[in-house]
């Protein structure tokens, strides 16, 4: 049986110019290869590639030529995956092909699905039947009695019966040791063909935590499983020796939880020369820890702080120590380990405070001298399976902003689609809060425009506010309201820009400019910060210009810089 498999299209960034992703889909990879293994053809479709080479627009058209896409391949299945995000494209492709061929059986799986299997079934007949959390073991019977549909007694199935009625088999399979599971089958994606300078690695699955924004124990249990040091490895090598690979991205939330085992993992690396990456919490890592971690070939960490407000650690059930956060970073950068860490705001209970919080301790971690950290800020959406969304859920909001992550409207009806139905499309709605809607999506939006302008810029800015970027966020969204009431946003470089040059910020900005301090003066010949200089300055020259050429010659500095 032809079984093709059908990757997410998601990507970061605005619509306008979206970041994809062409690493390849490690669960896909893993189905692909259970699947045949038990003498089923499997093939994996990424449309985020067809995206990239030109074969897909991400236009109107995008949604037909999708579907055909799939069905050139001539499956006898298809199944998706889906998260929130991007389910509205999901439902749209669907429907394409069960239009054109209404016999084609169409599976879905994934989160997002597991999560609202019964929901999506009621209301979306382009979809047969949900294949529910891990389905390495569900999926080669429910191909072999597909044909005839005796199903009945495989766990975490949901399907209709002859009667058109939902059926929902019990279960909730987790694969408890992943060493069983065959090597993923990374032949089925163009590995060569893309140049990629790292791969993932899946390292593990499930989480013990309980945060109240996050599904991932939803669908993966909070069962912690690693897999083996030897399975790590025998794939590790097997990518070094098909593909060359030599840096490897090891997928786990939360990678270090189990401490024997990451040390075990490390000693056994000292003897190869790869380089790797992986997401920790910083209570779940120590010195010594970080230090072996160095030793053994670990470059880049993630960090997940999700609030710099201690009040809204204990709402959230993050529960992180904040005290812990800048000495772990201050280890980091001592042995050359790059970091992200990561934020959240608009949560239903933040107060002022608690942004703030966040917003200076996002900027502090960014600035610090040595720039090995990045820190990024994202927007909160409800999220199917969490304790947010059962909590809130009847509340949702729906205002048409899409974020960096939700899939964009790309027809007439797609947001009707998204309106139509809050619980299947929460991730496009917003939670209730006590701070306005207006102002996380002010906050979040100049963040990224902030970025955008470059990491000296934020530097000058936090100079010229005393150190606080909550206060440049107070006074420019103000300014923003006022000069901008008709705007739901994102904010844009531009509108940063304009800020800054007001008359009465301009004279700090110059001042700071023309003595830019030790740590500039040391590193002048930095590339990166050369370029960011540049643009810094540039915002003294458009000070000079009619408003109106703000968002040219922004852009053409930064081409020139």
């Amino acid at each position: 049986m032809r079984f093709v498999l059908v990757d997410n299209l998601i990507y970061e960034g605005p619509h306008t110019a979206p970041k994809y992703d062409s690493q390849p889909h490690l669960g896909l990879l893993s189905l692909a290869a259970v699947v045949r293994a038990n003498g089923h053809e499997p093939e994996i479709y990424d449309p985020k590639l067809d995206l990239l080479n030109g074969h897909l627009q991400l236009e109107s058209s995008l949604y037909q030529k999708f579907a055909l896409r799939i069905l050139e391949r001539h499956p006898d299945v298809v199944g998706f995956t889906a998260l929130g995000c991007n389910f509205n494209c999901v439902v749209k492709v669907a429907d394409h092909i069960k239009r054109l061929v209404p016999e084609l059986p169409v599976l879905l799986g994934g989160p997002h699905a597991t999560i609202l299997h019964r929901e999506i079934l009621e209301r979306f007949s382009s979809f047969d039947l949900v294949v529910r959390n891990e389905a390495e073991q569900t999926l080669p019977p429910l191909l072999d009695r597909l044909a005839r549909m005796d199903i009945g007694d495989l766990p975490g199935v949901s399907y209709r019966n002859r009667y058109g009625e939902v059926i929902c088999n019990p279960g909730s399979p987790i694969i408890e040791d992943l060493d069983q599971l065959p090597v993923p089958a990374y032949d089925c994606y163009p590995i060569r063909e893309l140049e990629l300078a790292a791969i993932r690695v899946e390292a593990g699955r499930g989480c013990p935590f309980s945060c109240t924004f996050c599904s991932t124990a939803t669908f993966f249990g909070r069962s912690y499983r690693l897999k083996s040091t030897a399975r790590l490895l025998a794939e590790m090598d097997g990518l070094n020796s098909i593909y060359g690979f030599n840096v490897f991205k090891l997928n786990h939330d939360l990678f270090t939880v189990n401490r024997k085992k990451v040390v075990e993992f490390c000693h056994a690396m000292l003897e190869r020369n790869y380089t790797w990456s992986c997401s920790a919490r910083v209570d779940c890592v120590d010195p010594d820890l970080l230090e072996l971690m160095w030793e053994a070939g670990c470059r880049d960490m993630y960090f997940g702080i999700e609030s710099g407000s201690a009040r809204m650690q204990v709402i959230s059930r993050k529960r992180l120590d904040l005290d812990l956060v800048e000495p772990t970073l201050d280890i980091t950068s001592r042995l050359g380990i790059r970091t992200v860490t990561s934020f959240i705001t608009g949560y239903p209970e933040e107060e002022k405070e608690d942004q703030d919080s966040t917003v200076n301790l996002a900027a502090r971690l960014l600035c610090r001298p040595n720039r090995l950290n990045e820190s990024q800020l994202h927007l909160l959406v409800p999220e199917p399976g969490t304790q947010l969304t059962a909590k809130y859920g009847k509340q949702l909001f729906y205002d048409g902003y899409i974020t960096d992550f939700n899939f964009p409207w790309l027809e007439s009806d797609d947001r009707s689609l998204l309106v139509g139905d809050p619980v299947i499309f929460a991730n496009h709605h917003y939670f209730p809060s006590r701070l306005s809607r207006d102002r996380h999506v002010f906050v979040t939006s100049a963040w990224t425009a902030l970025r955008k302008a470059g990491r000296t810029v934020i530097v000058y800015v936090l100079r010229a506010f005393n150190g606080s970027l909550s206060t440049f966020m107070d006074e420019a969204y103000g300014w923003w309201r006022a000069t901008r009431p008709d705007s739901a946003g994102p904010v844009s470089v531009e509108d940063i820009v304009a800020f800054l040059v007001l008359p009465e910020e301009r004279h700090r900005l110059e001042q700071r400019l023309q003595d830019p301090g030790d740590e500039n003066r040391e590193r002048k010949d930095d590339r990166e910060r050369n370029q960011e200089l540049l643009i810094a300055r540039g915002l003294l020259l458009l000070s000079e210009s009619p408003s109106g050429k703000f968002g040219l010659m922004a852009r053409h500095l930064q081409q020139v810089a």
